[in-house]
Order: C-alpha cells, then sequence, then structure tokens
C-alpha cells in the first residue's frame, strides 16, 4: 500500500504547498459564487467518478440564443467524448479554446508525445485532441493567437518574469521535456500495475471534484504562477466573450451557441456572461469525464477511502472556505 501511493505525491504536493503558504489579505465584498463546474462521488454501483457539467443559458434580455457553458476535461473515457461530441453537434456554433487553433496540432509525434496525452494513455483514458472532431462546420476557434497572447504579457505588470514563467510551462509540455520524460517513465509503470494506476486515478478525480473548476481558487500559488493563470483564463474569455458578442449582434444570430473550454475557465466566464451579456443559468448537464471501478484495479473500499480522505483533508486546507452557490 505504501508503495503504491508513491504517485500520489505528485499531486498532493501541490495542495500541501498552498495549505502551509500564509493567508492572503481580506479582500473586498466577493462577487456572487458560482456553482461548481466538477463534482466527484461514489456511485451507487460503489465506482468513483468525476462529472463535468455543461451548463445552459437564457437571456433575461429576451434574444433568443441560448449559450452554453460546455466545460471539459483534457482527458477522459472514451464514452465522455462520445457522449460531448453529440452535445456539441446539436450547437449552431461551437467556440473551442486553442491558442493558435489545436487543429493544427492534431496528429503526429507532438500529439503523441504530449504530457497529456501520455498521462491519458497511463491512466486507461483517451485525449480530447484525439477523441473529439473539431473539422465540424459549426466549429470555430476562439481563443487568443500566439501574438495577441505575447501582447497580453508585455502589457502585464511583471511582463520579463510572466513570460518566463509561461515559456517553462510550455517547455515542460513538449515530448522531450524532462517533466515529459519523468511522466512517460511514470506512465510505462501505471500501465503495468493497474492496482498504482487506480489510486492515481482517484486522486486526480477527488483534486479536480474539490477544485470544483476554478483553479484561481487555489491559496498560495506563487505570484507568478498566479499572474500566468489569470493571463490564460482572464485574457482569454475575453476574447472568447468579444466573439460572443458578434455573433449575438447579427441580423439573424444562431440559436444556440456553445463555449467549449476547459472547466477552468467556467467560473470567470460564467460570472462575464451574467454580468455583462444579461444572462441566467437555467439548466445543468452533467456528463461523467472519468470513472474509477475499485474492484477492476484490485482496490480495498477501504483502502479508497483513506485515498479520499486524504486529498480532501489537504483540498480542504488549501482552498478558501466555500459559498453557497445560488439554485440556477
Amino acid at each position: 500500500m505504501k508503495r503504491l501511493l508513491l504517485p500520489l505525491l505528485i499531486p498532493l504536493a501541490l495542495a500541501q504547498a498552498a495549505a502551509s503558504a500564509a493567508e492572503p489579505p481580506v479582500a473586498a465584498a466577493a462577487p456572487a459564487p458560482v456553482a461548481p463546474y466538477l463534482k466527484s462521488g461514489m456511485t451507487r454501483s460503489g465506482s468513483l467518478e468525476l462529472r463535468i457539467a455543461c451548463r445552459k443559458f437564457e437571456s433575461t434580455n429576451h434574444t433568443g440564443t441560448v449559450v452554453w457553458l460546455t466545460g471539459v476535461s483534457h482527458i477522459g473515457t472514451s464514452n465522455y467524448y462520445t457522449r460531448l461530441q453529440q452535445h456539441l453537434d446539436a450547437m449552431d456554433v461551437v467556440l473551442y479554446e486553442g491558442v493558435g487553433d489545436p487543429q493544427a496540432a492534431k496528429g503526429g509525434e507532438e500529439l503523441a508525445g504530449s504530457l497529456q496525452g501520455g498521462m491519458a494513455r497511463a491512466l486507461g483514458l483517451v485525449f480530447q485532441l484525439e477523441a473529439i472532431d473539431y473539422t465540424r462546420a459549426s466549429f470555430t476557434n476562439s481563443d487568443l493567437t500566439v501574438a495577441q497572447l505575447m501582447r497580453v504579457i508585455q502589457e502585464s505588470d511583471d511582463p520579463a518574469q510572466t513570460s518566463k514563467d509561461l515559456q517553462e510551462l510550455m517547455a515542460s509540455m513538449q515530448s522531450g521535456s524532462i517533466l515529459s520524460r519523468v511522466m512517460s517513465g511514470l506512465g510505462k509503470w501505471l500501465e503495468g500495475s493497474p492496482k498504482a494506476q487506480g489510486y492515481v486515478l482517484a486522486v486526480m478525480i477527488e483534486t479536480m471534484g474539490a477544485l470544483e473548476g476554478d483553479i484561481a481558487e487555489m491559496r498560495g500559488l506563487p505570484p507568478g504562477l498566479q499572474k500566468l493563470m489569470r493571463v490564460l483564463v482572464d485574457e482569454r474569455n475575453k476574447a472568447v466573450l468579444a466573439d460572443l458578442k458578434s455573433l449575438l449582434a447579427r441580423g439573424k444570430p444562431p440559436a444556440a451557441v456553445s463555449v467549449f473550454y476547459g472547466a477552468a475557465h467556467m467560473h470567470d466566464f460564467e460570472e462575464r456572461l451574467v454580468e455583462e451579456l444579461g444572462y441566467r443559468p437555467v439548466e445543468d448537464l452533467w456528463l461523467p469525464a472519468m470513472r474509477l471501478k475499485p474492484a477492476e484495479h484490485g482496490i480495498d473500499r477501504s483502502d479508497l477511502r483513506i485515498v479520499r480522505n486524504l486529498v480532501r483533508a489537504q483540498m480542504q486546507a488549501a482552498l478558501p472556505p466555500k459559498r453557497k452557490a445560488p439554485a440556477p
């Protein structure tokens, strides 16, 4: 059991560092809380599951366009992406993320050697870019270009440090990087050890479920990383909002639009959608993205309970007290 818990140290290290950090100054009046986009929990059949919300919004200004905020995990089960594709195919327009357009990265060694793709394979899951068809006529890339992203960074408070942090983050994700090689070795070990694979998957599910979709809520992150996360979330969300406003301003706007982005973007984007465009949430569609069946991995339920409680304790210390979100 102790040896199998070794892989848990990777995701728990971040939570432990955050928990030991000093409390931030008390902020002024906070905006109204947003309901979670990520949830983890046990199913009736005894599986541990991560679910991600697709949230429907209607305009309070009586415009006819329905907007869906479709949060996504970049790795998940094949069934998850099949259901997600069906949901997206029902939209007139899908505004998707991808600095420089993710279609350019599909296929080839870059994708095969990516950190996320390797992690997906190691956990018996699939990678988003391999599972979702971005060639649909309704799909439109809605993101900053590399040049725009660098321009935003140059206008930040500390452009040199923020640019350095971004370059290091991007380099770590490339095939051949130190992190990529480490994760590749870990992945090969996990593929040969169903029990270790199950424990790592359990930690991932519980960690993401505790975040509820808003990584910016994590306390104690280094200031440089906080600034970088704000750029990667806030500034890119502004670009999507501008594209959405253009769609709504058409003489005949689309009936249904989906913003298809990582779940970490959704809290901020929902606030913008409500405050700037007068929309309100009316419905949630929860899709199971990851599922761990303990028996298939040879994991005793009591051991799984220990792992879940450990992650919960770490994340509870790392995250601010929860506020009750308004009912949709």
